[in-house]
């Protein structure tokens, strides 16, 4: 009798958490880790490249003044 005076939400599996109860899964973390160290290696290869270009084109004009 008390189960079905008892209000039970059916899709209750499927809410968030929130909270101190919310966990994150370990391999969401190795994720974000590989992610993360991705767009760095990548930002930092792309800063690479200007600093070449900068002063590879330095050196072309420093050519062509002199």
């Amino acid at each position: 009798m008390r189960r079905m005076l008892r209000s039970t939400d059916p899709i209750r599996r499927h809410r968030e958490v929130t909270g101190r109860k919310a966990k994150v899964r370990w391999w969401q973390r190795i994720r974000a880790l590989v992610l993360l160290a991705g767009i760095v290696l990548m930002l930092g290869v792309v800063l690479a490249v200007l600093v070449g270009i900068a002063f590879l084109a330095g050196t072309i004009f420093l050519e062509a003044v002199s």
